[in-house]
């Protein structure tokens, strides 16, 4: 083998890396000696992880020159293979935080009346250490008399390049507070507030920002329809480097349904836009739907007053009942494609069955480095280059209802439809297999050793895309004797998979030996992009799905055992 190895060129080798994802290149380069060797060229390590890690923040540091293209290749694999076997090569507690953001590497969290900040992607071991208290009556109360003593209440909100905020409330009133907590900051005699505003409503506040831009809104903006009292949500954009107001007057986003942050509507920060998306489409519930949307807005961060929006498709009803109660959304950039993408975590009842799965859906929304035109071709690799009714461009100012191009034939519903319904409808469409990743398959949802927690053991849900692991923080108390109380123990849960071998080697779709074929083709006959992938859960020695845990406790990490179809960390 060896030999058939060192007979190839290392012009074919450099080609062969462009198709190599990190986990290929990696373990490709361990089998042996002369293979590492050759692929630890930087020039062929770039290639690999110009295609498949080009937006990850290794490939970042690796463009900027502080790492090699090699070292990215190989820090993104073993990150993500810790997350993805739920084995960190290092861990720590941090006994004195109240509140956390960890974002971009950098993990904020609030102790008492400080805001704390360490930066741990590059090994900081000094904090930035932030009194909010003391800047809180020095840029607030300064003017106003008031006791010394006094505590104001503090909330720490969001972190993002440098800027951290956090609600800070004091006899009855409330401000929002932004710091500059970077460790280049410098200035001597400056303030490090870059902004402060006064809030009339902290109903569902949020705050995002980048270096230049901060935006924060809540849930207060009233309205009257059709005899029907709600709210809506009102934006505020600052320009930080002037501490500008970018509008005379919050922007109100007219019909965008959702009032929880992520779980009915997100907000986030990409490139120069402010991005919206709400998993609802209206606030009256229709006795007759078919389909369900995603609803997105784009709010230029320069121009507040002019946004786009648009729908994306997101299910349709028919595919079962959801258990709202575990709905979770999200927006990322997927590291491979830059794509800005709508994870949705959704537990559901399928085809009518009596038991309901998590499932994380995958759904970009916009490119990288988006265009002002917010590209109007579709994303999703199924209707990409097959345009399928209901299809829609992107249009200026905020939702309206669109009335269906037309509804389904065969569904006597339709007869029951009046001048005031509101159906949504577009034909089912199919997804591929990289854009949605189930708890269990079938066969796991069947066996005797599956264990699930419920919603009030469950303390944090999420989803790793990188790794494409469901991520869960449980409450799992240790089994007593007796009727002793049991005492809680946070484990970490992981649920991951891989891409199959690309070629069949147990004849299960195909002759034994060949390349499994496309699933879904275009109408012209085109296969459609990434449907010939196939992934399986992540399997122990023993051929059986393993379920990572990983136990803590306030003073170490425990060891982890294996055994059996699971792999839980029973110390701890």
């Amino acid at each position: 083998m060896t030999q058939k190895f060192d007979s190839i060129s290392f012009d074919i080798w450099h080609e062969i890396a462009s198709y190599l994802g990190p986990e290929d290149y990696v373990n490709l380069s361990l089998v042996n000696r002369e293979m590492y060797e050759l692929l630890k060229d930087d020039m062929t390590a770039r290639k690999s992880a110009q295609k498949f890690m080009f937006h990850s923040a290794e490939c970042r540091l690796a463009a900027s020159g502080q790492i090699s293209y090699c070292q990215a290749i190989r820090r993104a694999f073993d990150v993500r293979e810790a997350v993805a076997n739920a084995q960190p090569y290092s861990a720590s507690v941090v006994a004195c935080a109240e509140s956390f953001q960890f974002k971009q590497g950098v993990l904020c969290y609030k102790y008492r009346d400080t805001l704390r900040v360490l930066n741990v992607r590059d090994a900081d071991d000094t904090e930035q250490v932030i009194d909010v208290r003391a800047a809180f009556f020095e840029v607030v109360l300064r003017r106003k008399p008031h006791d010394p003593g006094e505590r104001p209440q503090i909330t720490l909100l969001h972190y993002s390049d440098g800027i951290a905020s956090c609600l800070c409330k004091w006899a009855g009133l409330a401000w929002l507070l932004a710091f500059d907590v970077r460790p280049t900051f410098s200035e001597v005699g400056m303030s490090r507030v870059r902004t402060m505003r006064q809030l009339y409503s902290t109903d569902e506040l949020f705050v995002r920002n980048n270096a230049s831009y901060l935006y924060y809104g809540t849930h207060s903006g009233e309205v009257q329809n059709n005899h029907f009292d709600y709210r809506e949500w009102l934006i505020h954009g600052v320009y930080l480097p002037e501490d500008r107001n970018l509008t005379k007057r919050p922007l109100q986003l007219e019909n965008v349904v959702g009032s929880e942050v992520g779980s009915t509507i997100c907000f986030e920060i990409r490139d120069d836009y402010l991005y919206v998306v709400s998993n609802q489409t209206s606030h009256e519930e229709e006795e007759v739907d078919w389909t369900s949307f995603y609803v997105c807005v784009r709010i230029p961060l320069s121009q507040p007053t002019q946004p786009i929006w648009r729908r994306c498709w997101r299910r349709q009803h028919q595919e079962g009942p959801l258990n709202d109660s575990w709905t979770d959304l999200s927006l990322k950039t997927d590291e491979e494609t830059g794509n800005l993408t709508i994870v949705e975590c959704r537990r559901e009842w399928r085809n009518g069955g009596s038991e309901n799965y998590r499932t994380f859906y995958m759904q970009p929304i916009d490119r990288p480095s988006a265009q002002a035109e917010w590209e109007a071709d579709d994303l999703d690799p199924v209707t990409a280059n097959s345009p399928l009714p209901g299809d829609e461009p992107p249009s200026p100012g905020f939702p309206c209802y669109r009335r269906a191009a037309e509804l389904p034939n065969d569904d006597p519903l339709t007869r029951t439809l009046d001048a005031f319904s509101k159906p949504n409808y577009v034909p089912p469409r199919k997804r591929v297999r990289r854009q949605y990743h189930d708890e269990y398959t079938f066969e796991e949802r069947t066996s005797d050793s599956r264990k699930d927690f419920p919603l009030s053991k469950t303390k944090f849900w999420t989803y790793n895309h990188s790794a494409s692991s469901f991520v869960d923080l449980v409450n799992d108390p240790r089994p007593t004797k007796g009727f002793s109380a049991q005492a809680d123990r946070l484990r970490l849960r992981i649920g991951s998979r891989k891409r199959k071998c690309p070629i069949d080697e147990q004849g299960e779709e195909v002759e034994r030996g060949s390349l499994y074929p496309p699933e879904y083709f275009h109408g012209c006959g085109v296969p459609v992009k990434w449907s010939e992938e196939r992934y399986k859960s992540r399997e122990s020695s023993s051929g059986h799905q393993m379920t990572p845990q990983r136990s803590f406790s306030s003073s170490s990490v425990r060891t982890r055992h294996r055994g059996g179809s699971k792999r839980p960390l029973m110390k701890g």
